[in-house]
């Protein structure tokens, strides 16, 4: 019998997508001794199915002479190659929930699996359920989803003895979205891609093709991060205000955590326009600052009650915070920074601090030793700090952006800068 697969596929329309994607998919089949191959994109030239629908067939014809198929969307990126495929004993299909699965619609959804990205066992009912869900070719023509998802989940259904046979894992197994993926009925993704996921799916998402540059670790270029930024106020300026890369890896970190916000510093509102971008449903920001400028009304206008103004320092209003995250970008001094970070470190509700700035004073700014001294004292205490401090031409993210997580806290890894 032949070694297991990695299988894939893509037609014309994906195929800068693909050939972003494939690498990973690649390297991730030589460290585990698979095999690698795709679906030829003449396959899906004039085809009356689906591209989607095209993976069945394919999946079935392979595993004839091979122990297993792992089957991912040309949507997806490895993101962990130490993570093993593990077959359990039994097992004739091992997948992921589907993320977006909507209980109210499906009750029994969290019984399947998502076929973005699964594994088909080689036994006689993995053949039996492939050649029942080839049957079933008129899901494969439907103008809308979710062809092939729809006819597995028909077969279960129908066949309730095969659901046995199917190892369902939660959906960041093998189908973890990206933070920003959203659906009509899951506004945001309940179970997000974290560092350390085996891989990323990518469906549902909004500039699909940048997202996958970023996670398979090509640095996103200036034009990319202006794209991606289109929520940063018209007025923003790279002089005084962070960069548009730096609001936007705040914007992440703070959609990752379903925690308050309060950001010291909001000057015009160009990091709160991140912050308010990334901020979870339910949660709420609250931005400090002596003067409450007219850029800052309007960038939390549309956020409603959920956004908060304070005219008053920063120390001051952190004395009795209950917020999750902390954004400090007020005064740098080092007096100004060390009161604050005397009172932060006071309160166990603080699971991250965040620190602009960090590397200004290195830079020959004036009154900016404050955040250098914030990131030395919290790295002595142990908490977790994940810093980006890159030169760029065109960008002064040199200036650095600090994240710091609390070692008592108990919260996701900081996601890479994009």
């Amino acid at each position: 019998m032949k070694p297991p697969l990695l299988l894939t596929g893509y037609d014309d329309n994906y195929r800068a997508l693909g050939e972003i994607t494939t690498p990973s998919k690649v390297a991730y089949a030589q460290r585990w001794g698979m095999d690698f191959a795709r679906i030829p994109e003449e396959a899906y030239r004039g085809s009356p199915f689906h591209p989607s629908w095209h993976k069945v067939a394919a999946i079935r014809e392979h595993l004839v002479d091979r122990p297993y198929v792992f089957w991912m969307d040309a949507d997806t990126v490895v993101t962990n190659m130490e993570i093993k495929v593990i077959v359990d004993d039994g097992c004739s299909f091992v997948g992921s929930q589907d993320w977006c699965a909507s209980p109210g619609e499906y009750p029994e959804n969290s019984k399947y699996f998502s076929c973005g990205n699964f594994i088909a066992v080689n036994t006689p009912q993995a053949f039996d359920i492939l050649d029942r869900v080839a049957a079933l070719s008129h899901y494969g023509k439907r103008p809308h989803c979710c062809w092939e998802q729809d006819a597995f989940v028909h077969v279960f259904r129908t066949n309730p003895e095969y659901r046995k046979l199917a190892k369902v894992w939660p959906s960041t197994r093998f189908n973890a979205v990206d933070l920003f993926t959203s659906a009509p009925h899951t506004p945001i993704a309940p179970s997000p891609w974290t560092p350390g996921d085996t891989l990323v799916h990518l469906t549902s998402l909004e500039n699909q093709l940048l997202w996958a540059k970023y996670y398979a670790g090509h640095e996103l270029s200036l034009q990319d991060i202006e794209t991606l930024t289109t929520f940063i106020p018209e007025w923003w300026e790279s002089g005084a205000c962070m960069d548009r890369r730096h609001i936007l890896w705040l914007a992440r970190v703070v959609r990752q955590n379903w925690v308050d916000v309060i950001e010291v510093g909001s000057h015009t509102g160009a990091s709160a326009s991140g912050i308010l971008h990334g901020l979870c449903h339910g949660m709420e920001a609250h931005f400090v600052d002596p003067t409450i400028t007219d850029g800052l009304r309007k960038v939390t206008a549309p956020a409603g009650d959920r956004a908060h103004l304070h005219a008053m320092r920063g120390v001051d209003f952190l004395k009795d915070s209950r917020a999750g995250i902390v954004f400090l970008d007020g005064a740098h001094d080092l007096r100004s920074v060390a009161e604050e970070l005397d009172v932060l470190l006071a309160n166990d509700r603080v699971q991250i601090i965040a620190a602009h700035d960090t590397r200004s004073s290195e830079m020959g700014l004036p009154m900016c030793e404050g955040p250098a001294y914030l990131r030395e004292r919290l790295t002595e205490l142990g908490w977790r700090i994940t810093e980006d401090h890159k030169d760029r031409p065109c960008e002064r993210t040199a200036r650095g952006l600090l994240f710091a997580i609390n070692p008592k806290a108990d919260t996701y890894p900081i996601p890479p800068c994009p």
